[in-house]
């Protein structure tokens, strides 16, 4: 509620000629002293040029009259600093006494500084992040953390920002969408608040609206004031309260008097009265004269917000940072130096946008009905998970240079965020369904990945088709990593040359880039690592016991390479890999399980592979179909097949769908995102997972949740991280977590190569290379796998050529599944 400064120079307002008075030398008079009584008077001197009702929101300001502090943090430190108020009303039981401790606490948001200057209007985009932790008066130690979040939407024709304020352990929430008008009114500048702030108490379903009053800033009576008719209403009862701010008279009364009055329906209940900056009075009955005090603005403490430790590109302090550091020093030309600097690369920015035809939209927040809300994406915690419907706070960089513009998922950013309301919003709900299909990463998307030539008019990539190979300079490339592994700007360079949404899978990676190792063998690995959790499962009769051992044995099979500037080879057509893996129980009871797998297919890649125990009757098989994209700031893997275990013993199938791995090049690690579930063909069980985004700037790794059910019954819950250990409760509410699996501290165990290999195994098809890659030479790297695709591109000729079709070796399709054939030799 704080007046926003003008954000355009003072000479184009309106088309109002220009001054005689610059604000250099504003600027100069203020360092000797004058430039105050200068200043007001240019600024005089400039509204006599002004029309009655003129547009004043492309005003600026000298740096002589900046307050060194976004406006939108100051709302921010508004609405938090007595938000204590709100979290005692979700305590009162009585309906009015509640309407009325809402009613204090947004009262206490009206704010007027002191100082004869203005905070600075915020750039488009920009926002402001920041917590409070308020005190229990009680027990004198912390008792709820409060979150905040704003956003600059709109900076032309009318500036707006949106405010979110919440408390998840209260369920609480502030939110407020500010468009500002602002308008010359002859004696004083008439700032109007056109949207509505919204107060959500969760715990009685309460939903408060009040209209906003007007600033009057009145510059020849050098004072600012509220002004107007407010109302605060609530959706749950008839209870409303209508205020009026006056106006200070010419001679005298006093400042920022109120008068409201509480209604219950159309009757008129109780009288309010005071000035809000220091007491407000309530009467008990509407006629009485027997006030007694509502609220003392002078005995409230007032919390102060606090920043995270890492900042977002967009956030206040580094959009101003320069300008900040030039007021500490508190030369005013340096602060209009520094705030023209923003002003310009905006213009630069607006300009460029314009020219590309680039509609600039909020990034976290949109439009419901009359209200601006947070976004709703997807999940991920602080310290706890838990199921949040509220926003995903994307951070964005609209600066049209690479690394500033690869925005990284925040919640992914803050600690963990709140499950919020609009739970019977039936659109959303449907809304929500959708985007949780796949819980991808929503990351902002460089501009110049989006506006490339290299795109097919069907929206598909040219760049790595077959006929249209994407030119790299792979010598370049290799010697500019052979010291290490690739830098940030060779990254950055090839990743320039792709379109958004290019398929990666027949793109031809320099050595630089190459992780010596087979897919064909990194799925193999994962999915044979711990194959005795399955051979256990075998053993166990109780069938839900079982099911979850089953569970135990996939969340295993998760595994993700260290090197994301590095990508194992794309099996060539054939391939196949060959081995087995021996484990030793508690018992000393030795097993082993075997290991086939053959790449079936090559445009489209897809793989198949098998672990098995004959003996006992157990699989584990996975047709892979993978399809991988770029897509700008991370490559998406999405693993469309399924994984098939089978217990032979108890006749049982069971069957997992994969979730989609996220190689975050920039971040410098790759994770699991989305939705997997695991069912049984012989029961009602069944786990729904969810793998949650790395925040940006707090929360784990590898966080996950789950929920078992026995058909549409929810029985038990799981969470933690999936590399770390999972936990998981008795029942489905309860609170009570055990340890389910503790996969940090399980040693995995080495598949063994038979000495006898087939002329495909991926040891000899890549044998030159994997030599190649001991030298740590990129150039041999390149070499050798060039030779390889190079023999395989003429075969593949000369089967078509001959109209031969190839077709798997070792596999045969049966249903939708692919299973290896029977008569396949285990090579000792």
């Amino acid at each position: 509620m704080e007046p926003i400064e003008e954000i355009e120079p003072i000479v184009k307002a309106s088309g109002a000629t220009t001054t005689t008075t610059s604000l250099e030398e504003i600027d100069d008079a203020a360092v000797s002293g004058t430039g105050e009584a200068l200043g007001m008077s240019a600024i005089a001197n400039a509204f006599r040029k002004l029309k009655v009702g003129s547009d004043v929101n492309s005003f600026v300001v000298p740096g002589s009259f900046i307050l060194a502090q976004s406006t939108i943090t100051r709302v921010a430190q508004n609405y938090c600093a007595h938000f204590d108020l709100l979290i005692k009303a979700n305590n009162i039981q009585d309906e009015k006494e509640r309407f009325l401790q809402v009613y204090r606490y947004f009262m206490s948001t009206p704010r007027i500084s002191g100082e004869k200057k203005k905070p600075l209007n915020p750039v488009l985009g920009e926002t402001c992040q920041a917590y409070a932790d308020i005190p229990n008066q009680e027990k004198g130690s912390t008792s709820s953390r409060v979150h905040v979040f704003s956003e600059q939407i709109l900076h032309h024709p009318l500036p707006i920002s949106c405010t979110h304020v919440y408390s998840k352990e209260e369920g609480i929430s502030v939110s407020y969408y500010h468009p500002v008008r602002g308008n010359f009114m002859g004696t004083y500048v008439k700032l109007s608040f056109e949207g509505e702030m919204v107060i959500k108490l969760d715990r009685f379903g309460e939903v408060y609206k009040s209209t906003m009053p007007t600033i009057a800033i009145r510059f020849l009576r050098d004072f600012v004031e509220y002004l107007g008719k407010v109302e605060l209403t609530c959706n749950k009862n008839d209870y409303r309260i209508k205020t009026t701010f006056c106006p200070k008279s010419l001679l005298f009364g006093s400042n920022n008097v109120v008068e409201a009055k509480v209604y219950k329906g159309k009757e008129k209940i109780q009288k309010i009265k005071g000035c809000w900056d220091q007491e407000l009075k309530i009467n008990s009955e509407y006629k009485k004269d027997d006030y007694t005090t509502l609220c003392k603005r002078t005995d409230l403490t007032i919390t102060e917000i606090q920043f995270p430790s890492s900042l977002l590109d967009t956030d206040s302090t580094k959009v101003w940072g320069d300008l900040f550091e030039a007021a500490k020093s508190g030369t005013s030309k340096d602060i209009t130096r520094e705030k023209t600097k923003v002003e310009e690369a905006q213009r630069k920015i607006a300009a460029e946008r314009k020219a590309n035809g680039v509609e600039w939209v909020p990034k976290h927040f949109h439009k419901q009905g009359d209200e601006c809300i947070k976004k709703k994406k997807s999940k991920y915690q602080k310290k706890k998970r838990y199921k949040r419907e509220n926003l995903v706070l994307v951070l964005i960089a609209w600066e049209p240079t690479v690394v500033r513009n690869f925005g990284c998922r925040l919640n992914s950013t803050i600690e963990k965020e709140e499950e919020m309301g609009n739970k019977d919003n039936k659109k959303e709900k449907k809304d929500k369904k959708k985007k949780d299909k796949r819980l991808e990463v929503e990351e902002e998307i460089p501009e110049e990945f989006k506006n490339t030539d290299d795109t097919a008019a069907d929206g598909t990539s040219t760049t790595t088709t077959a006929t249209n190979t994407l030119v790299l300079n792979t010598d370049e490339i290799d010697e500019a990593t052979a010291n290490g592994s690739p830098s940030l700007s060779v990254i950055t360079s090839l990743a320039k040359k792709l379109t958004l949404g290019a398929d990666l899978s027949s793109f031809a990676l320099p050595g630089a880039f190459v992780l010596p190792k087979s897919s064909l063998t990194y799925f193999s690995e994962n999915s044979s690592s711990h194959f005795d959790l399955l051979l256990k499962a075998n053993t166990i009769q109780d069938e839900k016991e079982r099911f979850l051992q089953v569970y135990r044995y996939l969340l295993t099979s998760l595994k993700i390479h260290e090197d994301t500037t590095k990508k194992p080879l794309n099996p060539v057509l054939g391939e196949t890999l060959q081995g087995y893996v021996d484990f030793c129980d508690e018992d000393l009871n030795e097993s082993r399980g075997h290991i086939y797998a053959e790449q079936i297919s090559h445009h489209p890649p897809i793989s198949c592979s098998t672990v098995y125990n004959k003996e006992a009757g157990v699989s584990v098989s996975y047709y892979h179909p993978v399809r991988s994209n770029f897509m700008g700031t991370y490559v998406k893997l999405t693993l469309e097949g399924e994984v098939v275990i089978k217990l032979d013993k108890f006749d049982e199938v069971y069957k997992s769908t994969c979730a989609t791995m996220a190689i975050r090049f920039f971040r410098s690690f790759s994770e699991y995102v989305g939705k997997t579930t695991l069912t049984c063909n012989k029961n009602e069980y069944r786990i729904k997972s969810s793998y949650y985004p790395k925040p940006l700037l707090y929360g784990s790794y590898n966080s996950m949740e789950a929920i078992l059910y026995n058909g549409k019954e929810k029985l038990q819950k799981i969470k933690g991280c999936w590399d770390q250990e999972l936990k998981i409760n008795t029942e489905y509410k309860k609170d009570d977590y055990t340890p389910f699996l503790k996969r940090k501290g399980m040693i995995p165990s080495k598949i063994v190569y038979p000495k006898e290999l087939a002329d495909t195994d991926s040891t000899k098809v890549w044998g030159d290379l994997f030599e190649a890659a001991k030298s740590g030479v990129p150039k041999d790297i390149t070499k050798e796998k060039t030779k390889v695709e190079e023999a395989q591109r003429k075969l593949a000729a000369e089967r078509k050529e001959k109209g031969f079709e190839w077709k798997p070796i070792h596999f045969h399709k049966q249903g939708d599944d692919w299973l290896l054939n029977d008569n396949e030799i285990i090579l000792k």
